[in-house]
């Protein structure tokens, strides 16, 4: 009698068993991409930090990505939390030269903090405005009467380059000067490098 029940009891878990593996086979599924750890924003994302997982299909989820190899490599453009679905719009290419434009090393005057590569920046330079009278001082002038020239001096912003492109986040060194990398063309890439010898350069966001 009790080897009767025994068996009774295993045979309705068997039977609850199959019954729910009969459900979970109705529920339609899809493979999408999830975080393992944080990633922050401005990051590339590593393979390491990326796993497949398998969850009830869904209308939302069209757009997951479904392949760890859609996602490695691009740039975070939002924190993306540990077991976050990935999905496209986290995430951009990350960026490349051009043909036909070069990178260069420019340092910023300007705060970096919310710069992440793939932003395009205008970059431009303080440039000194000596004023609507540039000639040289006469001779009236130069023994000490400036009646006659208007030396008045000031700082205008000149325009170096209107859509770079930066390609790695900013770094800032202990004494506090930032470097950045950015794209731009030959002749842009040639007034930043002789601007920045002799000014400040400043990037604002040119999106």
């Amino acid at each position: 009698m009790r080897v009767r029940r025994m068996l009774a009891a295993l045979c309705a878990g068997l039977a609850m068993l199959t019954g729910l593996q009969c459900v979970r086979l109705m529920v339609a599924t899809r493979p999408i991409v999830i975080a393992t750890r944080t990633i922050t924003r401005g990051s590339t994302i590593p393979a390491n930090a990326l796993a497949i997982r398998e969850i009830a299909d869904d209308a939302a989820l069209e757009h997951a990505f479904r392949a760890v190899e859609e996602a490695v490599g691009m740039t975070a453009q939002v924190d993306i939390p540990e077991n976050g679905i990935v999905v496209p719009a986290m995430a951009r290419a990350s960026p490349t030269v051009s043909k036909g434009h070069t990178a260069i090393e420019v340092s910023l005057a300007s705060s970096a903090d919310d710069l992440i590569p793939g932003d395009v920046v205008m970059l431009s330079g303080a440039a000194i405005d000596q004023g609507p009278n540039t000639d040289p001082p006469t001779e009236n002038e130069s023994a000490g009467d400036k009646s006659t020239g208007d030396t008045t001096t000031g700082t205008a912003l000149q325009e170096l380059c209107p859509n770079a492109i930066l390609m790695a986040k900013p770094t800032q060194d202990a004494n506090g000067n930032i470097t950045a990398v950015f794209a731009m063309r030959p002749e842009e890439a040639a007034a930043v490098l002789q601007a920045q010898t002799y000014n400040a350069i400043i990037a604002v966001s040119a999106e």
